[in-house]
C-alpha cells in the first residue's frame, strides 16, 4: 500500500496564520513498510521549498555588470546629452526606469532558460519529485486551505517499493516497455497530479486525530512540571520523559491511524466520505469556482505542476517583482547600485533562511517525523 503524506507550508507568506491552520501527516501503508522512504520524500519536499526559478546572484551580477560595464547607468542621467566630462545628476525616476527594464529583461532571459531548456534537457525538480514520490510508493497530501489543497498519487505500479537496487532497475526496465500498469489514480491514466477539495468530513476526521497530538505535544511537559513546583529536580526529571515518552507513543498511534484513513478516503472505502476524478472546466479556472464538497470531494486533473504553488517555485512572479521592488527601494534611499544589490540579496537570503527554518519545523511538528532526519 501507498503511503501518504499531506503538508502545507503555507501559501506566499511565512505568516504564523498560514502555519497554525498548517496540516502535515506522513503516513505508511496498512502493510509494514520501510519509514525510510517517507523520510527520504520528506527531506526532498523540504529541499524544494526555496527552489526557484530564476537564481538572484545571477540576476543581481547581470544587473551590475550591465550598468557599470556596458554603462547604462548612463541613460538615467537628466542631461544624457551634456559637454563631456561634466557629470549631470541621475533622475531618481530614470534610476527606476533603467533598472526595471534591465531586470525584467535579465529575468525573462532566465525564464527561457529555465522553461525551454533546464526544464527539458537537465532538470525538472517539481516533475523528479513526482516521479520519486512512485518509486518510493510515497502519495501525498497538501492542504493549502481548510478544503482545498494537492494530492500527488505516489502509489507504486509494481506494489511495493522495499527492494534492492537489481530489483528496482527490473521495475523501471518493465515501465519502459510498457509490461507493467500506469502510474494514474484512474485506471489506464497517468495523471498522478491533481488539484483537490475535500469535504468537511474529512477534514474533521484528520483535525480529530493530528490535533490532539500536536495540543497534547505543546502542553506536554509544563503541566507535570507546574504540579511540581516544591519537588525535587529529579522527580520533575523523571515527569518530564514519561510525558515525552506517552507523546511519542501517541504520536505513532496518530501516523498509523491517519495513515490507514487516507489511504481508505483514496481507495473509496467509505461510503458517506467519497470524491471524484474531473477536468476543470474553462470558466471553473478562470473564475476561481470552488466546487460543492459537502457529499463528496473532487480531484481536478491538473499539469503536473499545480502544486507547486505551496512553495517558491509556483510564485516567481510574486518573489521576481518582490527582489525588484527591494532593490528600487535600496537604491532611492543609498544612491548606490551596489549598495541595492548588496541589500537586496541579505534581504532575499534571510527571507530564504526563515522559510527553511519554519518549514523544517512545520514538517517536522505536523507529519509526525522526527526532525533529526531532516538534514
Amino acid at each position: 500500500a501507498a503511503a501518504a503524506m499531506g503538508v502545507q507550508p503555507g501559501r506566499r507568506s511565512m505568516g504564523d496564520q498560514a502555519f497554525e491552520r498548517a496540516h502535515a501527516l506522513a503516513l505508511g501503508g496498512n502493510a509494514p513498510v520501510s519509514i525510510w522512504r517517507t523520510y527520504f520524500v520528506a527531506n526532498e519536499w523540504n529541499e524544494m521549498q526555496t527552489v526557484r526559478k530564476t537564481n538572484l546572484s545571477i540576476q543581481l551580477l547581470g544587473l551590475l555588470f550591465l550598468l557599470y560595464v556596458a554603462d547604462a547607468k548612463s541613460m538615467a542621467s537628466s542631461e544624457p546629452h551634456s559637454v563631456p566630462g561634466y557629470m549631470a545628476k541621475d533622475h531618481y525616476l530614470l534610476r527606476y526606469g533603467v533598472v526595471a527594464l534591465i531586470y525584467t529583461l535579465l529575468g525573462l532571459a532566465q525564464w527561457v532558460w529555465h522553461v525551454f531548456i533546464a526544464n527539458r534537457y537537465i532538470e525538472n525538480a517539481v516533475m523528479q519529485f513526482v516521479d520519486l514520490c512512485a518509486l518510493a510508493n510515497v502519495s501525498v497530501f497538501i492542504l493549502q486551505d481548510a478544503l482545498h489543497g494537492y494530492y500527488i498519487h505516489g502509489r507504486s505500479v509494481h506494489g511495493y517499493a522495499d527492494t534492492d537496487m537489481w530489483e528496482m532497475r527490473e521495475h523501471l526496465r518493465k515501465e519502459e516497455e510498457n509490461l507493467t500498469g500506469q502510474r494514474g489514480l484512474l485506471p489506464e491514466s497517468d495523471q498522478q497530479t491533481f488539484e483537490m477539495h475535500v469535504p468537511p468530513l474529512l477534514r474533521q476526521q484528520w483535525n480529530n486525530v493530528l490535533l490532539n497530538v500536536l495540543d497534547n505535544k505543546g502542553s506536554g511537559g509544563g503541566g507535570a512540571d507546574g504540579g511540581n513546583g516544591g519537588g525535587g529536580g529529579g522527580g520533575k526529571k523523571k515527569k518530564s520523559k514519561k510525558n515525552k515518552a506517552a507523546a511519542s507513543e501517541q504520536s505513532l498511534y496518530a501516523y498509523v491511524s491517519v495513515n490507514r484513513f487516507l489511504c481508505a478516503f483514496i481507495d473509496h472505502s467509505f461510503r458517506d466520505l467519497d470524491y471524484v476524478v474531473q477536468d476543470k472546466l474553462f470558466l471553473q479556472g478562470a473564475l476561481q469556482l470552488t466546487p460543492r464538497t459537502h457529499v463528496r470531494g473532487v480531484l481536478y486533473n491538473d499539469d503536473g505542476q499545480s502544486f507547486a504553488q505551496v512553495v517558491f517555485y509556483g510564485n516567481e512572479s510574486t518573489l521576481f517583482m518582490a527582489d525588484l521592488l527591494v532593490f528600487c527601494t535600496a537604491d532611492y534611499l543609498t544612491g548606490s547600485y551596489i549598495a541595492a544589490a548588496a541589500i537586496t540579496y541579505a534581504v532575499s537570503f534571510l527571507a530564504t533562511a526563515v522559510r527553511e527554518s519554519l518549514s523544517s519545523s512545520n514538517i517536522a511538528r505536523k507529519t509526525l517525523v522526527d526532525e533529526r532526519f531532516l538534514v
